[in-house]
């Protein structure tokens, strides 16, 4: 009777540290990779094949067979790498959009639209100048005052403010011949030296490196993966000024 008693009373728990212990004595899954390192006759893991297997062993059981452990490897590689390329195309963006907006911080770009807003004040007083001669109702000076009023209400991007910028060198251009040789004296120096103005904000936007940064940056990011690295992080195809 006593022995029956003690067959039948149940035993303690061995706690969760007992299994613990266990479970670190356990062998490897079948199939794993770890496990075929301890077949006799193997050939030892190659470099690669060590690293996968200590990744192995730190996975959870369910996670330790050779197939699994590898799609995971592959899901975790994967979110690194377009997590990383991602942070680098947006960076990468935001740094382009600097060169339209602040040039790169030489005296000799200070970005396309400071040159720009420049270009209409200089715009402003050689039409104002040749206003003085030809008067308001003259087809040259309207049309030189539209062309800034558009350039200074433009609210779309590098590809609107070139349109833009475009109809004022054409207006400005046609007005400043139409009177330079008919102008002299006071009047006709300002006029020289505004002119002069204008065309230096022409040149530096010109010269300016957005447009050559703005295509390089659009090559990548239409290329595979960055296209589709670039449509989940929400990186963005630049218009150029031109």
């Amino acid at each position: 009777m006593e022995q029956h008693s003690q067959a039948n009373e149940p035993r303690p728990d061995p706690g969760f540290s007992q299994l613990l212990e266990d479970s670190g004595k356990a062998p490897a899954p079948k199939g794993s990779i770890s496990r075929a390192a301890e077949l006799p006759g193997e050939q030892p893991l190659t470099g690669p094949q060590r690293a996968l297997a200590r990744f192995e062993e730190s996975l959870p059981a369910a996670l330790k067979k050779r197939a699994v452990a590898a799609a995971f490897l592959v899901v975790m590689l994967l979110a690194a790498v377009f997590g990383l390329g991602g942070a680098k195309l947006t960076a990468w963006q935001r740094e382009t959009e600097s060169l339209y907006l602040n040039g790169d911080g030489s005296s000799y770009d200070t970005g396309i639209v400071d040159e720009l807003s420049a270009a209409v004040s200089a715009a402003q007083s050689i039409t104002d100048l040749c206003a003085a001669q030809l008067g308001e109702e003259d087809a040259g000076v309207a049309a030189a005052r539209a062309a800034i009023g558009q350039c200074r209400s433009v609210t779309g991007g590098p590809a609107s403010a070139c349109e833009a910028n475009e109809a004022l060198q054409s207006a400005v251009s046609y007005l400043y011949n139409a009177v330079r040789h008919g102008m002299d004296g006071t009047a006709g120096q300002a006029l020289q030296g505004q002119w002069s103005d204008f065309t230096a904000h022409q040149d530096i936007m010109a010269r300016s490196g957005y447009n050559w940064a703005a295509e390089e940056y659009n090559r990548v990011l239409g290329g595979f993966p960055a296209n589709l690295i670039g449509a989940l992080w929400g990186a963005e195809e630049l218009e150029r000024f031109g």
